[in-house]
């Protein structure tokens, strides 16, 4: 490899490293070649990257939009979270004075006789029930005979034509 390096010749101080001094004519067509393809290219090329960038304008606006939006979510949710705030100040006062007849009923309801209180309501109602149903067929028999009874004058009184004494 020491031999390859004393054996190129000095390069001019106008050539970039890496260059061949001359370029051939098959070089030079190959390049211009790629040349005219890539300005081909180019209008379809700035064509895609102007849609790109209004996409990326469109999508941008719709951002601003969206953060816009969730501002104002945010504000209003500051505004209601605000007022629950208030409304629990407002209640936590009368619903901690609540607290000393919440647990008289809490030991009324524990109670003995609140735990007998569903036998003794079933034992009213067997003992009840059947006096009120005795009620209703006296009371069913009464008005039966009330209205025979009533019949009865109504007839007497028709067939009795009583006419007081003459003066």
């Amino acid at each position: 490899m020491a031999d390859r390096e004393q054996s190129e010749p000095p390069k001019p101080a106008w050539q970039l490293p890496g260059l061949p001094s001359m370029l051939s004519a098959t070089d030079l067509l190959r390049i211009a070649q790629i040349q005219t393809e890539l300005m081909r290219e180019l209008p379809e090329t700035v064509a895609e990257l102007t849609r790109a960038a209004r996409s990326l304008a469109e999508s941008v606006d719709a951002v601003k939009e969206t953060l816009a939006s969730a501002q104002d979510t945010v504000t209003s949710a500051g505004s209601v979270v605000a007022r629950v705030e208030a409304v629990v100040n407002e209640l936590e006062g009368p619903v901690h004075a609540l607290r000393p007849g919440l647990q008289r009923v809490s030991e009324v309801l524990e109670a003995p006789v609140v735990r007998r209180l569903p036998e003794l309501l079933e034992s009213v109602e067997d003992t009840i029930l059947p006096m009120t149903g005795a009620a209703e067929r006296i009371r069913g028999r009464l008005a039966r005979v009330r209205e025979w009874r009533l019949r009865a004058i109504a007839q007497a009184r028709h067939t009795c034509r009583f006419h007081p004494p003459s003066t």
